[in-house]
């Protein structure tokens, strides 16, 4: 019975033939699918290249997804990067960042006022002398006079 290192071109496409992990696969794939079939109770008319052809597909399938997601993970480190060929990259996996996290983190620090993008406010009142009450809502003004806070807007 012939296993899948003596068989000329086992795989049609021969993606995984060298590769030792599949190979030592291989012919324990030939008995589990058969055996799942039922072959032991009714002949299953399925040929050993049949089978690893299946195989060889269902390992370039799970790669396929294995790649998807690296690429979704990855995708928001990747954006605003520079382009160009990623020649000799291709067997390594990215590294995040500091900088990826900060960018992935700035909605949620914007939210508890620790940082993120939004308008800061400055602005000043005159203090005067045995005074303690002030009305900071009609005080408060920016450079032009403009009051910087509605007391409309913050009534309770």
């Amino acid at each position: 019975m012939a296993s899948f290192l003596d068989t000329l071109n086992p795989t049609p496409f021969g993606f995984f033939d060298s590769d030792s992990d599949f190979q030592n696969e291989a012919d324990g794939m030939v008995t589990f699918v058969k055996r799942k079939l039922g072959d032991d109770i009714l002949s299953v008319e399925l040929t050993k290249k049949q089978i690893w052809a299946c195989f060889e597909e269902a390992f370039c399938e799970y790669g396929k997804v294995i790649n998807e997601y690296q690429v979704k993970s990855q995708l928001a480190n990747l954006l605003g990067s520079a382009t160009g060929s990623l020649e000799g990259r291709e067997q390594l996996y990215p590294i995040n960042s500091l900088n990826f996290f900060i960018r992935q983190a700035e909605p949620y620090a914007e939210e508890a006022s620790l940082g993120g993008n939004y308008t800061a406010a400055s602005g000043s009142i005159s203090l005067v002398k045995n005074v303690q009450d002030y009305d900071i809502y009609q005080l408060l003004k920016d450079e032009a006079g403009t009051p910087l806070v509605s007391s409309s807007l913050n009534a309770v």
